[in-house]
């Protein structure tokens, strides 16, 4: 029998206090009692007074880049429920403190997801997972990680579109997009949502769903920081096995092995629209040269991508949670980190040219005193994927070319604050000329992966198209009427707020 709907919670997940704050109060008499001078400790006085459990003094908080943790808020407010959420935008929005929020800080660029002299909303208690008693539809809280998740949903046999790496967070992934390994039949984590309980600019609480308020809906499938504060995702869940065959094959690098696995690569990714239940993701170690392969295969048995051994195989049949564990020892975890993405219609000879242009920026880079590492990781994103976005406001780009596409992410760590400028100076300039390359040869896509992307780039203006464009800044208005959160809320992407925008390209007027 089939257990009625209940809280999950993993052994993962931090013990937090056996009694819950419960407070009544008047919501008016809270916003009466501050005042508007922007300050961040009149915020944080208010709320410690209020919930002194709640409210943390002095503390940086866990972020994966080391430049996040060099920023110091006033105080972190770890809230229990949407309520205390709405109470804070409240706080905030009446004496104008600006603060960030925090679901797993796995954002790489300083100020991200933390905010120096400010107030950061920090999801850390908010780890809920809740099960329907159908198994259709999973209820998250947004400061879970992706390996909690994984490990409460595998002992049921189900799964949702969710994160490939352990330690990020489900708000932050699902608010830029989100690509899970089931992207190549149900397109981005944000795709599967069903509807969002997301906390106003004016404090209000509301669901956003197909039935209600459908616009704001569509909009917070790409919404970052711009529409509200999301306190809960219902997600549609999928059947799957506890364990799967996965894992990572780690290879030295030559020319004839590269050829080899960039050309059988793309065959897999022209195989996905007939057998969409496989994922594998190529990365180029440029420092060390070396070559690793990630994969999973939801259903069938691994097939063997070369005759080469690999000189460490992880492969075999493991967890979701486990393998999502493996990959985050991919990501530099706790150095300096920058990110640069783009996206282009697959072909062999862009890859290897790509290849070799990183791999001439990291040659560069090891003739510096910066310790520092760089990487190239290609990831498919198939006709079928893109198919599944038919209902994101991304989608129109996506779909322009009517190709197969390739997501590329570029990836450097540092130890060195010292060199933050050379080292992310130099990831740009790489980017900026593999853009100009791709183009060059009509292979440029405009869609840029928010996960990825670099701080400066113009995420909106480039993914999506003038039309939903202009549609999802006349959402914003809508919902955040005084740009609450354009102005207070640092962090994220912001829609651009200038009546000129550019627009994959092309200026137009909005």
């Amino acid at each position: 029998m089939i257990r009625p709907a209940m809280w999950i919670r993993t052994l993962l997940v931090l013990i937090v206090s056996a009694v819950a704050v419960k407070a009544e109060y008047n919501s008016q008499q809270i916003l009466n009692s501050v005042t508007s001078d922007g300050s961040a400790e009149q915020c944080c006085s208010y709320l410690a007074q209020r919930w002194p459990t709640l409210v943390i003094f002095n503390d940086q908080g866990h972020y994966y880049a080391m430049q996040q943790t060099e920023q110091v808020p006033r105080c972190r407010f770890t809230p229990l429920s949407s309520q205390h959420v709405s109470t804070v935008v409240g706080v905030l929005s009446k004496n104008n403190c600006r603060f960030a929020v925090r679901s797993g800080g796995h954002t790489n660029w300083s100020g991200s997801s933390n905010i120096d002299s400010g107030v950061v909303i920090d999801f850390a208690r908010m780890r809920g997972i809740e099960v329907k008693p159908e198994r259709s539809i999973v209820k998250l809280e947004p400061g879970l990680t992706w390996e909690e998740v994984y490990s409460a949903l595998g002992p049921w046999n189900i799964t949702v579109a969710g994160g490939r790496a352990s330690s990020v967070g489900v708000g932050g992934l699902i608010m830029g997009g989100g690509i899970s390994l089931l992207s190549y039949q149900h397109g981005f984590a944000s795709d599967n949502v069903v509807n969002y309980q997301v906390v106003l600019s004016d404090g209000t609480v509301v669901d956003a769903s197909v039935d209600s308020h459908p616009d704001l809906y569509w909009a917070l499938k790409f919404g970052s920081t711009n529409y509200g504060i999301v306190t809960r995702f219902d997600v549609t869940a999928f059947p799957m096995s506890y364990k799967i065959p996965a894992g990572t094959q780690l290879y030295s690098r030559s020319g004839d092995l590269q050829r080899q696995l960039i050309e059988k690569w793309l065959s897999y990714s022209d195989d996905l629209s007939s057998d969409p239940k496989k994922a594998a993701f190529l990365t180029f170690l440029s420092s060390s040269h070396q070559i690793l392969l990630m994969r999973a295969n939801l259903e069938s048995e691994l097939t063997s991508y070369t005759s080469t051994s690999p000189i460490v195989d992880t492969t075999g049949l493991m967890s979701l949670a486990d393998f999502t564990k493996i990959l985050d020892t991919v990501a530099g975890v706790k150095k300096r980190v920058s990110w640069y993405t783009m996206t282009i219609s697959a072909d062999f000879a862009l890859m290897e040219d790509l290849v070799a242009l990183t791999q001439d920026t990291a040659d560069v880079m090891k003739r510096t005193e910066a310790e520092s590492t760089l990487f190239i990781n290609f990831q498919p994103i198939s006709k079928g994927f893109i198919a599944a976005t038919r209902s994101n406001p991304v989608h129109s780009v996506l779909a322009d070319q009517n190709r197969n596409l390739v997501l590329i992410a570029w990836i450097a760590n540092w130890d060195e604050s010292t060199h933050d400028t050379l080292i992310d100076g130099s990831l740009v300039n790489l980017g900026q000329s593999a853009k100009e390359i791709a183009r060059q040869r009509g292979l440029f896509n405009g869609f840029v992966y928010m996960n990825y992307a670099h701080e400066h780039e113009k995420v909106y203006e480039r993914s999506v198209s003038r039309e939903n464009l202009a549609e999802m800044i006349r959402i914003k208005k809508k919902y955040d009427e005084k740009d609450i959160f354009g102005r207070l809320w640092q962090g994220g992407f912001k829609l651009p707020r200038v009546s000129k925008v550019q627009v994959n390209g092309d200026r137009t007027e909005l």
